[in-house]
């Protein structure tokens, strides 16, 4: 059976870009993605409900991330669903599905001088 692992996503940061050095020294960026879904009820008013994606991105799309992106910034991924495991305050791990972007586009406006909207950057 044939299967396909891509994701798009589009949303705003429900956070600031966290940047940090994995192990063996790998730049990563952790963004955690808010995504609104908007839909009908059956009376016919319109409600919506948001859904918070960890995306993760590495290397220079990282860099890249954590120069252009804040908090509320607008931005659609491309990637892949990934499965880590996070540990509980339990001490036990639990399995986590996250993104690893492989593309981010800034769909925003200029925030910091240098910076182009609607920029696309992809990884390594």
């Amino acid at each position: 059976m044939a299967s396909v692992n891509w994701v798009v996503l589009a949303g705003c940061l429900a956070a600031d870009v966290k940047l940090q050095r994995a192990d063996g020294g790998t730049l990563v960026a952790n963004l955690p993605l808010l995504v609104r879904e908007r839909r009908e009820r059956s009376d016919g008013k319109p409600t919506s409900r948001s859904v918070l994606v960890d995306v993760e991105t590495r290397n220079r799309l990282a860099e890249e991330c954590e120069r252009h992106l804040r908090k509320n910034s607008p931005v659609m991924i491309e990637g892949s669903l990934q499965m880590i495991e996070r540990l509980k305050k339990s001490g036990k791990n639990r399995p986590n599905i996250s993104i690893r972007a492989s593309r981010v586009h800034f769909l925003g406006a200029r925030r910091h001088k240098g910076d182009t909207a609607g920029m696309s950057a992809a990884g390594a």
